[in-house]
């Protein structure tokens, strides 16, 4: 927009976040922030600021609602905000409320499994699938919807067999399921209008895919370690307990406890939105990553991610949300791995900092090496 300075421009790409973050990860001053918001208020940026005092951006200027409108043409809102957020609220609670039921009529899916030293495991850390979005009119993208999601998530999953078939000494799996993987509703302004299907249909389609995938894996190796986190897609608002994410990761425990195989075991993170476990002996550590900054290779990155790992002493950390895939290091070379996304980028995510997409990333694990044969790909599908 030619009336947002590159400096305002700045601000508004690491929202959401504190102003203090910001400052430090642009080596400014707390009340250069607070000025450049407030000039973005004054073009007609929407702000609000949480409990974490973390600000987020809820609504658009004029002009940029009025560039969006000539690209898109848009519905217009027939019914006031309140009544939307009550009513996508109760169909949420409606649908987890389905979900756990089905769930707490089965035992955990859990199997026990030591690993042979001589062997490796293939690692598949995946996220931000966004099944049930449409992107469309963009940059090597005709029409991406829940079709093409799923081809992108069974490409993905096809594509790591394959490599651990090459490699010859592949003996289990770990899928890293680290958020998003839905597109959840009312996560945005306007976030309708650029969905394919409603919350219980995203649900159904993304299950029935992880599922069949999962279930693939198990016939694949001797044994599949599943751990899940929630995203911040899943999240509805925050008063609301409903995760989008968890409810999928529930629908998935379901199918897989009712299939026949007995070599899968199933963990979901903590309240917390972590999941810490350990492949041939090294600890992981994982979590969706919207409270880190894009790059861990900054002032006010680092700190984000030594904190974490001063708190768990992980040898590898996990983070996805910015549809880009970014090794890096921090400490004693302790990597932090973004985990990309197999969908295109959208406006949306663009204005979170997520400028990639259509790319995955997979490795192997063996007792002397955390990550071997660090291997991104992209995706065709």
């Amino acid at each position: 927009m030619s009336d947002i300075t590159p400096k305002q421009q700045d601000v508004l790409e690491l929202l959401p976040d504190t102003r203090q973050n910001i400052a430090d990860e642009l080596e400014i001053t707390y009340r250069a922030v607070r000025y450049r918001m407030s000039s973005l208020e004054e073009a007609g940026y929407d702000f609000e600021r949480d409990g974490n005092e973390v600000w987020s951006v809820v609504g658009m200027s004029d002009r940029e609602e009025e560039v969006r409108e000539k690209e898109e043409p848009q519905r217009v809102n027939s019914y006031d905000k309140a009544q939307a957020t009550k009513d996508v609220h109760n169909a949420l609670t409606e649908l987890e409320q389905e979900v756990k039921e089905a769930l707490n009529n089965t035992d955990p899916v859990v199997s026990d499994y030591t690993a042979t030293e001589e062997a490796s495991t293939l690692v598949m850390p995946h996220s931000d699938s966004h099944v049930g979005a449409v992107i469309k009119d963009r940059v090597d993208v005709d029409y991406y919807g829940a079709e093409q999601a799923r081809g992108a998530i069974v490409e993905y999953f096809d594509r790591c067999i394959n490599a651990a078939r090459e490699r010859g000494d592949v003996e289990n799996a770990v899928l890293i399921m680290n958020g998003d993987h839905l597109d959840g509703e009312g996560v945005f302004p306007g976030q309708r209008h650029a969905q394919e299907d409603n919350l219980r249909d995203q649900l159904r389609k993304a299950g029935n895919t992880y599922i069949e995938q999962i279930l693939k894996l198990s016939r694949e190796f001797e044994n599949v370690s599943v751990y899940c986190v929630p995203g911040n897609h899943g999240v509805f608002d925050r008063e609301s307990t409903t995760n989008a994410d968890n409810m999928l990761y529930d629908f998935v425990e379901t199918g897989l406890h009712y299939s026949d195989a007995e070599n899968i075991h199933f963990e979901k993170g903590t309240a917390a939105g972590n999941n810490i476990f350990d492949i041939r002996g090294w600890k992981y550590f994982c979590r969706h990553g919207e409270n880190y900054l894009q790059h861990v290779g900054t002032s006010s990155g680092i700190r984000r991610a030594q904190d974490w790992w001063m708190k768990h002493k992980f040898d590898v950390g996990i983070r996805s949300h910015y549809h880009t895939i970014l090794y890096e290091t921090i400490g004693d070379e302790v990597p932090i791995v973004m985990t990309g996304s197999t969908a295109p980028a959208s406006t949306f995510a663009e204005s979170r900092g997520g400028a990639g997409g259509k790319a995955g990333v997979y490795w192997f694990t063996t007792k002397d090496n955390v990550i071997e044969d660090f291997q991104p790909i992209r995706f065709n599908s």
